[in-house]
């Protein structure tokens, strides 16, 4: 039988939520407190609190990538050692534990610290957005490599030609803040990407979505939940079909913007593909001057210009920037565990990682902020200077933008 470790200090728990946290300790020693109490038993080794205070650090040291790696830090890290009372985590502890301890269990930490996002956007050039006066959300999915004898994944062939196994990240990103708010993994049972985002949708929210969005019943839960959405249409064969009412006047601004053409419509659908109805819709379409080709843009919003129409597609590209972010800089490329709940844990944790990182210092992901929090981590930097040397390379940033512009009209 396994002998009980000691449960972590009050004091103890204090300082690891200060270290990871910051400003916001005091949420995360409490939710601590909270996981401590799940899935708790006598013959229990690895608690929750003490998973969740292991993937948080492993999030931030450049080392951790894969589960051999954090039990290797656990053994040669002072920090781990100190922040779970030297307890060193097996492999096999790890993977069990994020198989059996549930990941939702983790929701209430991420709605808390949601919760507490200022109201304002993060970014000035994303100001014009704010009219609106609602959360705007691009939605997307991205596939993360997992063993072939992992049967409930989505299949698909390689380049090879054997049969590989993938799960999908379904993410709703906040453009606003470039935060991710919702986050579920699907396989094989969820079905098409848009059946699967049908099911996480909100009301009074706007969906900013790609051409593989264009399905009826995706956008009939949209309206029917109280959502607006922009969706890019597909083009050639695959075309839906519209029907025009009227086409609405360009002003100078929408055709600064590189709007070509506004146009009232209706989706009527087929016999075989009831569309839309009646629901009065919209098509803009503008001009993108980096594939020298039209986009198409179906939506509901009707009374906003059209200019802000594209400006709002063009920001759905802000998922794919994050996930780029998650790959490359955050580096979650090698998935721990192999069960749908332990996928689910570890991608939960990075967005309590985000959020956290984003709380502290102010300041939208990306490779400096994610350096800092690693070297304060690290004990190497004093977290509460981080905000301060974000300010500093943000102004030097600034100057040198301002340097070139001048340099260029020159």
């Amino acid at each position: 039988m396994a002998a009980r470790v000691r449960q972590i200090s009050r004091r103890g728990l204090a300082a690891v939520s200060t270290q990871l946290a910051g400003s916001c300790s005091a949420v995360l020693q409490d939710h601590l407190a909270r996981l401590r109490r799940i899935g708790a038993h006598s013959n229990r080794v690895l608690h929750y609190d003490q998973l969740l205070t292991a993937h948080l650090i492993g999030f931030y040291d450049g080392v951790v990538r894969s589960l051999r790696t954090l039990d290797g830090r656990t053994v040669a890290s002072d920090q781990m050692r100190q922040a779970l009372d030297g307890l060193r985590l097996a492999r096999s502890t790890i993977g069990d534990a994020m198989a059996d301890l549930p990941a939702q269990a983790l929701l209430p930490l991420m709605q808390e610290l949601l919760a507490r996002l200022p109201a304002n956007c993060s970014h000035p050039d994303l100001a014009d957005l704010l009219v609106l006066k609602k959360r705007i959300c691009a939605i997307d999915g991205s596939y993360f490599r997992v063993p072939s004898d992992v049967l409930w994944a989505l299949a698909h062939r390689r380049a090879n030609g054997k049969i590989g196994r993938q799960v999908r990240l379904d993410l709703h990103l906040d453009v606003l803040e470039f935060l991710p708010v919702k986050a579920q993994v699907d396989g094989s049972d969820r079905g098409s990407e848009s059946a699967a985002f049908a099911g996480t949708l909100e009301a009074g929210v706007v969906y900013l979505a790609d051409r593989n969005f264009v399905d009826f019943d995706f956008l009939r839960a949209v309206l029917d939940i109280g959502s607006d959405f922009v969706v890019r249409l597909k083009s050639g064969e695959k075309a839906i079909k519209l029907l025009v009412q009227k086409t609405n006047e360009l002003t100078d601004r929408d055709k600064e913007a590189g709007v070509r053409q506004d146009q009232c419509v209706s989706v009527p659908g087929s016999r075989w593909a009831p569309g839309l109805g009646e629901t009065p819709l919209r098509v803009v379409s503008v001009f993108d001057p980096v594939k020298r080709e039209e986009v198409r843009l179906l939506t509901t919003l009707l009374d906003v210009p059209a200019e802000l129409i594209g400006q709002l597609y063009r920001h759905r590209w802000a998922i794919e920037l994050f996930f780029r972010w998650l790959k490359c800089v955050a580096k979650i490329k090698h998935l721990f565990s192999e069960s749908s709940n332990g996928i689910t844990m570890q991608f939960y944790t990075v967005i309590i990682a985000t959020l956290l990182m984003y709380l502290h210092t102010g300041q939208r992901p990306s490779v400096y902020t994610t350096m800092l929090m690693s070297t304060a981590a690290a004990g190497d930097l004093v977290l509460e200077k981080v905000p301060e040397v974000l300010e500093r390379i943000a102004r030097e940033r600034e100057q040198e933008r301002l340097r070139r512009a001048k340099k260029k009209k020159a």
